[in-house]
Parts: C-alpha cells; sequence; structure tokens
C-alpha cells in the first residue's frame, strides 16, 4: 500500500486539474473526486495512529466538501447606506410589495428571501441560553468600561432580574449610549432585550424556536425586522418567494443600512457578506455617494468580491425636472464611484416605478400611488430611461448569476479539494 499511495495521489491531482481546466461544469467530477479522497483517507489512517490530527483534518475537509456539494444556494446581498431603497429594490425584483418600506431605518434584521416554488416563510427565535450569554455578557463590557465590578449573573426570565437590570442602565449618564460614530453596541443590545420582553418572552425557549408562515401569512414576518427591541431576539429569517426570472436556488439578502447610528447592524453586514458570492450595491439618487459607501466598498475590497458587485444608482424621480438633471446626476456619480471602483458599471432606474408599474397591472395599487404614477408617466423619456436600465440590470444580473453560480459554489469545495489532495 505505500508503494501506490504517490500513485494515488499523483491521479488525485491529475484529476484536480482536469476539472478545474473544464471550468468547473460538472459536479459529478468533484463528487468523485472527493469519494477518492475519503477512501484514500481511510487507507491512510492506520498509518497516523500517533498523529490522529492530521487524519481529524482530513476528514473535516471530507465533510466539508459534502457539505458544500449539497449547499447550491447562490447569496447575494443587496447592501447600501439607509433609505437607498434595499427593500422597494427587492420587491421590485420579485414583483411584489412585501418586504416593508417607508421613511427612518426599516430593516433591523437581515431578511433572506430565498427564490423557490413555494410561497412561505419563517422566523427564529433565540434560546433563552442564548439571550442570557448575550446579556451578561455585554454587562461585563459595560462594567468594564464603567471601571465597577458585577459578578453577578442576569436572567432576564427572573422580574427581579429584569428590574435590577433596568436601574442598571440608569446608573449611567446619556452619553454612555455613544461611542465615537454610533451608540454603545452593548447599551443598545440590552435595551433591545429589555424593551420587546413583554411582546417576545412568551415565544422564548430553552431551545429555539421557529415560527412558520404561511402564504397568506407572510407579512407578519414585518413585526420583526423593523424594531430592534424584537430584532435582537432573533436567530435567522427566511422567506421563499417564486421569482422565476431568477431561477431557484438563488438568494437575496435584504440588509441593514450601512450607516446605520446601531453598530450591531453594521456587524450583521458584514457577516452575512462573509457567506455572500454577489452583491447588489443601491446608491440613492437624492444623496450620491456618502462617507459611509467608502467604509462598504472597503469591506467589500477586503472580501474579494467587487468583480461580482453591480452598482444601482436608485432613482427618485420625484427629485428630478428633466432627464437633463438625471443625466448629470448619473455622471457625477459615476465619475465618484470610479474614483473608488475603477471598473464600475452603474446602473441607473426607479425601482420604485418598475414597482408601481406591477402593482398597477395587477390591480393592486392604492388611489395615492396611483396618481403618483400617472404624474411620472407624463415625463415619457424619464419612464423609458428608466425601463432601459432596469431592463439592462436584469439582463446583466442573471447573466451574473448564470456566469458566477459555479465559481462562487464549486470555488471553494475546489480549495477544500486542492488542500486535501496536496497534504
Amino acid at each position: 500500500m505505500l508503494v501506490s499511495v504517490p500513485l494515488v495521489a499523483e491521479k488525485t491531482l491529475k484529476l484536480l486539474m482536469s476539472i478545474m481546466q473544464q471550468n468547473l461544469d460538472t459536479q459529478n467530477g468533484l463528487e468523485n473526486l472527493r469519494q477518492i479522497l475519503e477512501t484514500l483517507t481511510e487507507e491512510l489512517s492506520p498509518l497516523f495512529r500517533d498523529d490522529s490530527v492530521q487524519v481529524g483534518s482530513w476528514r473535516r475537509s471530507i465533510e466539508a466538501v459534502s457539505e458544500s456539494l449539497q449547499e447550491q444556494t447562490l447569496r447575494i446581498a443587496v447592501v447600501g447606506p439607509v433609505k437607498a431603497g434595499k427593500s422597494t429594490f427587492i420587491n421590485a425584483m420579485q414583483g411584489r410589495d412585501l418586504l416593508k418600506r417607508g421613511a427612518g431605518i426599516i430593516t433591523a434584521f437581515i431578511t433572506r428571501i430565498r427564490s423557490g416554488s413555494e410561497e412561505k416563510g419563517w422566523v427564529e427565535i433565540k434560546s433563552w441560553e442564548e439571550i442570557n450569554t448575550e446579556v451578561n455578557e455585554a454587562l461585563s463590557m459595560i462594567a468594564l468600561q464603567r471601571g465597577s465590578e458585577r459578578v453577578e449573573a442576569i436572567d432576564l426570565q427572573r422580574e427581579e432580574d429584569r428590574i435590577d437590570l433596568q436601574q442598571f442602565m440608569q446608573e449611567g449618564s446619556p452619553e454612555n449610549f455613544v461611542g465615537r460614530e454610533t451608540f454603545d453596541p452593548n447599551m443598545v443590545l440590552i435595551n433591545g432585550y429589555l424593551n420587546g420582553y413583554s411582546e417576545l418572552s412568551a415565544h422564548v425557549q430553552s431551545e429555539p424556536v421557529r415560527m412558520e408562515f404561511t402564504a397568506e401569512e407572510l407579512e407578519q414576518h414585518q413585526d420583526f425586522v423593523s424594531q430592534e427591541s424584537q430584532a435582537v431576539y432573533l436567530r435567522d429569517m427566511e422567506l421563499e418567494l417564486p421569482i422565476s426570472w431568477l431561477g431557484e436556488m438563488v438568494e437575496l439578502g435584504d440588509c441593514q443600512g450601512s450607516d446605520s447610528p446601531n453598530p450591531l447592524h453594521f456587524a450583521m453586514l458584514q457577516e452575512y457578506l462573509l457567506s455572500s458570492h454577489c452583491i447588489l450595491y443601491l446608491i440613492s439618487s437624492r444623496v450620491g455617494i456618502r462617507q459611509a459607501d467608502l467604509k462598504l466598498i472597503e469591506a467589500i475590497k477586503i472580501l474579494r468580491l467587487l468583480p461580482q458587485t453591480l452598482f444601482v444608482l436608485n432613482v427618485d424621480l420625484d427629485e428630478h425636472r428633466d432627464m437633463g438633471s438625471l443625466e448629470r446626476l448619473q455622471e457625477r456619480v459615476a465619475a465618484e464611484l470610479r474614483l473608488l471602483v475603477p471598473e464600475a458599471k452603474i446602473y441607473a432606474f426607479s425601482a420604485l416605478l418598475q414597482l408601481l408599474e406591477t402593482a398597477n397591472s395587477r390591480d393592486e395599487l392604492s388611489p395615492r400611488e396611483g396618481r403618483r404614477l400617472e404624474g411620472w408617466r407624463d415625463d415619457e423619456e424619464m419612464v423609458e430611461f428608466s425601463q432601459r436600465g432596469y431592463e439592462q440590470f436584469c439582463n446583466d444580473l442573471k447573466n451574473l448569476v448564470s456566469r458566477e453560480r459555479s465559481r462562487a459554489l464549486y470555488g471553494g469545495v475546489l480549495s477544500h479539494l486542492q488542500r486535501l489532495a496536496q497534504s
């Protein structure tokens, strides 16, 4: 067997190179390679009785490959500053006014929308153990900042502990809530748990609880995403909707605004970006490039996701007198964006116009939004400009999804297999 090991390893590496040269067009080839490496690992394991760490590492790699081959969902993060129109944009893409939109910070928790064959959804609520762990860790950090000691553990289920916690929070001055640029994350977290206790505590159990939504109940998810006092109790949230033009097994992540004063929001956004394969970056035509864009684009650069990022100038048609002002704004934003991303291509259209047009075709438009749509239609040139921009964006997004699916989904698999084969 010792003689055959180098030969098997050499054949394995050749197979790996062959799969890479085929532009990742076969999942079967990757699965065959995984099986070869799994067999080889088991054959070699008796030789490493004194080094179980090595064999354990191989087995974990094989397990990771198996999970990656089974997970076929392409994740697309929809990002941008507060009020860039992210929720409206996703509503337009899915042809349904489902995600909550309006003034102020609307998205306090990332809503994952999966393209599938059914209409359904769920929210998952944290367990008491998870909640109490987070509360006590936050308390320790606050006590450290104040130069005091706090060793007694808090159980949010006990009324006396909640009263103590309220008093502890009130002991600090208002300045304790504010850091250099944002609110203190520990104060925000505890404040959210205290404010949301009366509404959500009945749903919390010793283990995480999943609340299911039928097609008729999907709008109930809005109760959990727009308030921090609700969002802090959530572990995860997912809606499934048919988005036929994108195909199945595609996920859109409706993310929080990158310039939200709540530091928990940007932390969740960064975590979601780590698992994303593509990014749709929205810029509001009302304000153009903001300071927050510099921070977010830098994070995208670090993750090496800029080649898989599409930039959208979300046009507010009420803000532009004529096509000339809109074209000048587009040129200015494009010029500013290219200072940060020289190769960036920007698409300009009104997500709200697309959403209202769809609602109007289904006779689902409110009288107020109907009058708004009619006012926009008076300027045919601007409406045609928006529609052309949206069509071009949809075509390029479909191409990106098609192109990136194999690269994104199988890139991690190849990386695992290559390391394992070389080892």
